[in-house]
């Protein structure tokens, strides 16, 4: 069955109090208080997401729930309604003593303190601020004010209620439309207290600020509502919240998928020179061309779900390689190869050699041996070529957190491909046996400049001609992928 998908443009999280919502219907935004941990970045996403009017799904940590939306336009300034709360009702404060939105006294010498407002809008964005002030007892937690998610005033949980302090307090919430008292804002004591409250403020937020955005339910839509809103997502999260960015694009009609075994299919994301091959499938059949044909999107997902995605373009001239990047790969220099994790010895030595006169000998127990970190351009594809001789023991190499082993008493070239994630990694020379003995010789470390012909180029554009990757979401391990998805490019 043909299906149309959404790839991830980025993904990340936000701690609680980040991301604030407005769900109320004719008047849906997003925006972001960018001082929370990864509020700045998913701002600087959200404003991206504009431009192509992408997918925004946030999902709340605490029941997995989500709300899904279109970027419509970049907000500019917070602006607020008129004054939302009337008075106050007691419910089962011993003493409350009110005066508009002043309460000169509320006391409560039991657990079960609670007052609340008068009915508001559930699914609208509330900034309130206030002053209290402690008559007698300790605010502690026996006292908070609750922005209600829909949660009972007494269950309120820690992201729907606001823990008062003596003095000024503020913030943000939105209401729910479940729950006992759902609607309200109110007032609740679990302990013995007495507390008067001055210069309160609720006022609904009608428009983001330049942090956010706003949202409507279609592409470039006029209607500013949700186009998904679980009636139990958690709005005022305190587990804070994940959230995907999504190509609002039909990128076409998938015709294949692979599951290739993680460490088998090999891509380059580096501007200039994407391209990908597999150990063994060929993907020659979906080739373009790199100056003006794509007929094939090609979206790449990791172990982990996440996921890169590119333009088939011409098939590979045939594997090509870059300049030595080991120094001292052939070993007849006693140099450049130091001690990892304390081996017996790490000597060089004649007793035995795949080519020249001398080889790296390595005795120790398990992970211990020589290194070397060469220079990387992130993103870039490698070429790892190394031999082993085994006289006691197993032995391997180790790039990039691949490896590839050898028990015997013969030599053994190991190959390795790995696309480098930072500009320095480590070659390993390792024993992984108590007592080993290995010769380690003609190591080689080449960046490919060019693939196999049963690889693709990759192009970030349809029909174009850059050696770009579309999109690379955030995390991606380009080491690991598990599956790929082929789609036939509209």
């Amino acid at each position: 069955m043909s299906q149309t998908v959404r790839p991830v443009v980025t993904s990340g999280t936000v701690a609680a109090g980040g991301v604030l919502i407005s769900a109320v219907n004719g008047t849906a935004f997003i925006d972001v208080d960018t001082s929370k941990t990864g509020g700045a970045d998913f701002s600087a996403a959200l404003l991206a997401a504009v431009a192509n009017n992408d997918v925004i799904e946030i999902t709340s940590v605490r029941n997995k729930q989500k709300i899904i939306g279109y970027a419509k336009a970049a907000g500019s300034a917070e602006t607020l309604g008129d004054e939302t709360v009337t008075g106050w009702t007691n419910q089962a404060f011993e003493t409350f003593t009110a005066s508009g939105l002043d309460i000169s006294e509320a006391t409560e010498t039991g657990t079960n303190g609670r007052a609340i407002s008068n009915l508001l809008t559930t699914g609208a964005l509330y900034k309130y601020g206030f002053t209290a002030t402690l008559l007698d007892g300790s605010f502690s937690s026996a006292i908070y004010y609750n922005k209600n998610s829909g949660h009972d005033l007494s269950y309120s949980s820690v992201g729907d209620r606001h823990t008062i302090t003596a003095g000024a307090n503020s913030g943000y919430g939105i209401l729910c439309s479940s729950g006992t008292y759902s609607g309200y804002v109110g007032w609740r004591a679990e302990r013995a207290i007495s507390f008067a409250i001055t210069d309160y403020t609720n006022k609904q937020v009608l428009t983001p600020s330049a942090a956010g955005i706003t949202i409507t339910n279609s592409p470039n839509g006029a209607t500013y509502n949700f186009g998904l809103l679980s009636p139990t997502f958690v709005y005022n999260d305190a587990a804070g919240y994940t959230y995907r960015i999504l190509s609002s694009g039909a990128y076409g009609t998938l015709i294949a998928t692979e599951a290739p075994v993680s460490g088998t299919l090999h891509i380059a994301t580096v501007n200039g020179g994407a391209m990908f091959f597999h150990d063994s499938i060929d993907f020659s059949s979906y080739a373009g061309n790199d100056t003006d044909t794509t007929k094939y999107l090609f979206v790449f997902y990791d172990s982990t779900g996440k996921s890169a995605q590119a333009y088939a373009g011409a098939v590979g001239g045939g594997e090509a390689l870059d300049g030595e990047l080991v120094t001292n790969g052939d070993m007849e220099l006693d140099s450049d190869w130091i001690d990892n994790n304390s081996p017996t010895s790490n000597t060089r030595s004649n007793e035995q050699a795949h080519g020249g006169t001398y080889s790296r000998k390595i005795i120790g127990n398990n992970s211990t041996g020589a290194r070397q970190t060469v220079t990387h351009e992130v993103g870039k594809l490698y070429k790892f070529v190394g031999n082993i001789y085994v006289s006691a023991g197993s032995a391997k190499y180790t790039y990039r957190d691949v490896y590839s082993s050898s028990s015997a008493a013969s030599w053994a070239e190991k190959t390795i491909y790995g696309t480098a994630s930072t500009t320095g990694h480590g070659i390993y020379l390792e024993s992984t046996a108590t007592a080993a003995t290995a010769y380690f010789d003609d190591i080689s470390l080449k960046a490919l400049t060019d693939i196999p012909a049963t690889g693709l180029h990759l192009l970030s554009t349809k029909n174009g001609s850059t050696r770009n990757m579309k999109s690379v979401e955030s995390g991606f391990n380009a080491n690991a992928i598990t599956r790929l998805n082929i789609y036939r490019a509209l």
